[in-house]
C-alpha cells in the first residue's frame, strides 16, 4: 500500500532535511459512491488522526502530468490516478485473497512465530549480543526470510530446507548450534523423536556446558520424552531445565512453562500433591503471561476472565492486558469474533493511555498485530491489512522500543 497525507505540512515533515526530497500531489476525479475506490481515507482509523493518512492499494496507475523543480533538495511531481486502477487492484486483491485464504488454522500461525522467535531468543541466549530482526533474517542465518515463513508449517519442507541450511559454510558454530535445535523442534513436531534427539544431541555437543542456553535445550529433550512415555527422563530433564532457568534469572513465563510441564509429568505418575505444588509455583510465576503457558486453554481463559470481572485495584492498562491475554486464549480456540471484541476492547484504552516507553510500544504494536490476525481469519482483509499498517507504524516511529 502507498501512504499519502491530505496535509502537505505533514507530507513535508517526510522530507525536511533530506539532500533530495521528492513531493508528490495526486489529483483524484471521476470518483463516485457506487464504484470500487482504489484509495481509503484512514483518518479516523489511524493511530495518528492528525495526519489524514490516505491509502492507495497496490496496483494503483497515476499519469504523470509535471514534474518541477521546488527548490535545490525538492522536486515536485504531480500525479493524476487513472481510471484503469480499478481493473488492476482487482487483480491484486484477487492475488492477495488467494494467499490469504491458506491462513485457516491458526495454530499453524502461532507455530510459525514459534519458530521465529526460536531463531531470536537462542542467539541471544547463545551470544549475549541483542540483535535487530533484519539482521537475524538476512545477515546471521542467511536466511531467505519469505521462502520460511511460507514453509512454515509444512514440516517436511521445512526439515530439508534446515538441513540444507545447516551446511551452508558461510554460517559460523554458534548460528549452526542454534540451527541444529530448530532443526530437532521441527522433528519434535514431525513426532520422528528419534531425529529430535540426534539433532538436540549434536547441538549440546557444540555447546558450552556454562552456557545458559542449556535449560532451553534440556526443555525441549524433556518435551521428547514425554511424548515418547519416558516420564521418568523427562522429569529428569524439566528439573534440570528449571535448575538452569532459574539461576539465569530467566523471565517468568519461562519459569511458569516448566513448573507446567513438571506438574502435567507429575499428573502422569499419579503424584498429585508434587504436581498440586508446580501448579501453584506456575501460578505464581507467569500471572501475566498464563495464556502462553497452561496447557490447559479453558482453564487459563476462566481465570483471565475472573480477572476482568474482578478488576478492582487495576489500572487501566492492566486491565487492557487481561483483555488481550483473554482475547490470545478465545484466539487460540478458533473463537475469532470473541476474541477481536476483547482486543478491541484493550486496543482503545491503549490509544487512550498511550506512551513511547518500552513496554507500551511493544504491547500495543502485538496487540495490533494480534488484531491483524484476527481480522485475516475471519476474511476481512482489509482490515487485517490496516491493522498490520498501524503496527508497523507504531514500531517504525519508535524503533528503539
Amino acid at each position: 500500500m502507498f501512504s499519502t497525507s491530505r496535509n502537505e505540512t505533514v507530507a513535508r515533515v517526510f522530507i525536511m532535511d533530506s539532500e533530495l526530497g521528492v513531493l508528490f500531489e495526486i489529483t483524484i476525479s471521476n470518483t463516485s459512491d457506487n464504484i470500487f475506490h482504489p484509495f481509503a481515507d484512514i483518518t479516523e482509523l489511524g493511530h495518528i488522526p492528525d495526519e489524514e493518512e490516505t491509502l492507495f492499494f497496490a496496483g494503483a496507475v497515476f499519469r504523470i502530468d509535471s514534474v518541477q523543480k521546488e527548490s535545490d533538495s525538492i522536486w515536485i511531481v504531480k500525479l493524476n490516478l487513472c481510471n484503469e486502477s480499478v481493473e488492476q487492484i482487482e487483480q491484486v486483491i484477487d492475488g492477495v485473497k488467494e494467499q490469504l485464504d491458506t491462513l485457516t488454522c491458526c495454530q499453524d500461525l502461532f507455530l510459525k512465530a514459534e519458530y521465529l522467535k526460536m531463531f531470536t531468543r537462542y542467539t541471544v541466549k547463545l551470544t549475549g549480543i541483542p540483535y535487530r530482526l533484519e539482521d537475524l533474517v538476512k545477515k546471521r542465518f542467511q536466511l531467505d526470510f519469505y521462502d520460511l515463513l511460507i514453509r512454515l508449517g509444512d514440516h517436511e519442507s521445512i526439515a530439508e530446507y534446515l538441513d540444507n541450511l545447516v551446511i551452508n559454510r558461510t554460517i559460523d558454530e554458534s548460528q549452526r548450534l542454534v540451527l541444529h535445535i530448530v532443526i530437532g523442534y521441527n522433528y519434535f513436531n514431525l513426532s520422528e523423536f528419534d531425529k529430535a534427539l540426534f539433532y538436540y544431541g549434536v547441538a549440546y555437543s557444540l555447546l558450552d556446558k556454562r552456557n545458559r542456553l542449556r535449560g532451553y535445550l534440556y526443555r525441549h529433550i524433556g518435551d521428547v520424552w514425554v511424548e515418547q512415555h519416558n516420564l521418568k527422563y523427562a522429569l529428569s530433564y524439566y528439573n534440570m531445565a528449571l535448575e538452569i532457568i532459574m539461576n539465569d534469572n530467566a523471565n517468568d513465563q519461562d519459569i511458569g512453562l516448566i513448573h507446567r510441564k513438571l506438574a502435567y509429568v507429575y499428573r502422569q505418575q499419579n503424584k498429585n500433591i508434587d504436581a498440586s505444588v508446580h501448579e501453584s509455583l506456575a501460578d505464581k510465576a507467569d500471572t501475566k503471561h498464563r495464556q502462553r503457558t497452561d496447557f490447559n486453554l479453558e482453564a487459563s481463559l476462566n481465570f483471565f476472565l475472573n480477572q476482568l470481572i474482578n478488576k478492582s485495584g487495576s489500572s487501566e492498562l492492566q486491565h487492557a492486558d487481561t483483555l488481550y491475554s483473554t482475547g490470545i486464549c478465545l484466539l487460540k480456540q478458533s473463537k475469532y469474533s470473541q476474541a477481536l471484541e476483547h482486543f478491541l476492547q484493550s486496543k482503545e484504552i491503549y490509544k487512550k493511555h498511550f506512551t513511547t516507553s518500552k513496554s507500551v510500544v511493544s504491547k500495543f504494536s502485538r496487540l495490533l498485530l494480534s488484531i491483524a490476525l484476527v481480522y485475516l481469519l475471519l476474511k476481512d482483509n482489509f482490515k487485517g491489512l490496516l491493522m498490520l499498517k498501524e503496527a508497523v507504524d507504531i514500531l517504525e516511529r519508535y524503533p528503539s522500543k
